[in-house]
């Protein structure tokens, strides 16, 4: 990765970790992401647009795409992009300044629910501070092998080289609140977590001098030895201002950062590998334990670090913010987490003699910085308690098996069951964002699969019409259409062929560039991208 001199703006005071050397051969096979041509991805563009306009819209948007394309300011701009492009070191993507800031740390909303997924794993342990000690060992075995090289690389099924530059960032790193625009900070070296318990906050070792992962057992013995209830000067809900939209949590961090108590204290936080949260709650399973993964009782929670959350019954569960890297490596992390924590036998009956102990983190929280607080809780309950979150179910017979047996992806399966019930709900078609890996492209993070096609609507029109349903053989004819036109647009982004951040990278450049073109003027380009 590139070294301290090159740092980008995101990464500005952090000692962002590199990735091993040994893996250095793998990651020059990985290819850089393409630039589409602009006919490519204005031909793409129409067509995404056609199913969510009328005749007269379409036609309008029609017409400013060949205005785009008649001008020699659009070629000036996109050969502006590409020259940009050969500028840049390899080990980077045309895409990559800009998205960070557009996508992820220019977002001035909450990132509870509005960005941070959750996602739920299947009970291992029902010990809960054993099921919370085997996780994070886990935690710390994959980071000591990805530091030391010894992770195996990562291919794609069929043993192409996926771009491995974003995995140290999984664990180890925090979005730090500042006006204007977030960045990330990050610790190279990082060797302990931040564990939640009783209303408290403690610093835990999980990585040794030597560099090695601390055992289960001696993590265990460690949380075994958290009081239920923390002292009264480490108590608070300071959490929840994580959950507040980001100027407001930036001023409210800039109050706290007066005060060296506090300072210590949330670099502690900032510098963990990974936060652990022990939930007193133990939801029924299905929406109550998803809602909770997702916008659980923010004061429990740490929404800018990557989060394990382990409820009563001993299931556990992530909550991550992903500007670092985006959930393919998250994921890959995390199978190998679980499967790591899973193997794990019974918890032991005695502590091991090096356990390590938790340490509380205080805090000095005067009126302003508790009303501060106070408000932030307010606003956060505010909003979840309009959220109807529900968990997913599947059918009867139905699943990845059912999905493989009859050649469908079930992926495109969940993404056209969607379209059909928010046409059934509203009675309109709008545009669908879907996040799409480009991890076989250096830095390329993610591509926009919109899901919303032309064979797609002709589907939910005659499903959801309230009128007869159509003959079964002419619903599936349909449903094969659909299929393969989602098929389509997903090979079209994996291949870094999609139009989306293409175009957004030309508006960028545009805009910069003190020049209109007429594509983004039109209405269809904020119809298509919102």
């Amino acid at each position: 990765m590139a070294g301290p001199a090159a740092r980008r703006w995101w990464q500005l005071g952090a000692q962002f970790p590199r990735l091993p050397t040994v893996y250095d051969a793998h990651q020059r096979a990985v290819p850089r992401l393409p630039i589409p041509t602009i006919e490519e991805s204005c031909a793409k563009y129409l067509r995404h647009l056609a199913p969510l306009q009328s005749a007269a819209e379409h036609g309008a948007t029609r017409r400013a795409v060949e205005a785009t394309l008649d001008s020699t300011i659009a070629r000036d701009v996109q050969a502006a992009l590409v020259h940009a492009d050969a500028e840049l070191p390899r080990e980077s993507s045309y895409l990559e300044s800009l998205w960070y800031k557009a996508a992820y740390l220019g977002g001035r909303d909450s990132i509870a629910v509005h960005s941070n997924p959750g996602l739920l794993f299947k009970p291992t342990h029902k010990d809960p501070l054993w099921s919370a000690a085997t996780m994070l060992a886990a935690c710390a075995d994959w980071e000591c092998r990805l530091r030391r090289g010894s992770l195996p690389p990562a291919l794609t099924p069929s043993g192409q080289p996926l771009c491995m530059a974003l995995l140290p960032q999984v664990f180890g790193c925090a979005r730090m609140p500042e006006a204007g625009c977030d960045r990330i900070h990050a610790t190279a070296d990082a060797r302990h977590a931040v564990v939640y318990r009783g209303g408290g906050w403690y610093s835990l070792r999980i990585i040794s001098e030597g560099g090695d992962g601390l055992a289960a057992a001696a993590v265990y013995a460690a949380l075994r030895s958290l009081p239920a209830a923390a002292p009264a000067d480490a108590a608070t809900r300071l959490a929840v201002c994580t959950a507040d939209a980001r100027e407001a949590w930036a001023e409210t961090r800039a109050l706290l950062g007066a005060s060296p108590q506090n300072a210590s204290s949330l670099r502690v936080v900032d510098d963990a590998l990974v936060a652990l949260v022990l939930d007193e709650a133990a939801p029924p399973a299905g929406a109550a334990r998803a809602r909770e993964v997702l916008c659980g009782e923010a004061g429990r929670r740490w929404f800018d670090k990557p989060s394990v959350i382990v409820f009563a019954d001993g299931q556990a569960g992530i909550n991550f913010e992903h500007s670092p890297c985006d959930g393919a490596q998250v994921l890959a992390c995390f199978d190998a987490v679980r499967a790591h924590a899973a193997a794990a036998g019974a918890p032991p009956t005695a502590p091991p003699p090096d356990a390590a102990r938790p340490i509380p983190l205080f805090w000095e929280i005067d009126g302003a910085l508790q009303a501060r607080v106070d408000a932030a809780a307010a606003a956060y309950d505010a909003h979840v308690g309009r959220l109807d979150v529900a968990a997913f179910a599947t059918a009867d017979g139905g699943g990845m098996a059912w999905a493989k047996a009859h050649g469908v992806g079930l992926d495109a399966l969940f993404q056209l069951a969607l379209q059909l019930a928010y046409w059934r709900l509203v009675g309109r078609m709008d545009s669908v964002y879907e996040a799409c890996s480009t991890q076989a492209f250096v830095h390329g993070r993610t591509e926009v699969v919109r899901s919303a096609t032309a064979p797609s609507r002709a589907l939910v029109e005659a499903l959801g019409g309230g009128g007869a349903a159509p003959p079964a053989a002419e619903a599936g004819r349909l449903l094969r259409e659909a299929l393969a036109a989602h098929r389509e647009v997903v090979r079209d982004c994996q291949a870094g062929r999609g139009h989306e951040r293409h175009l957004l990278a030309l508006s960028d450049v545009a805009r910069r560039r003190g020049v209109e073109l007429p594509i983004f003027g039109d209405g269809g380009w904020k119809r298509l991208s919102t």
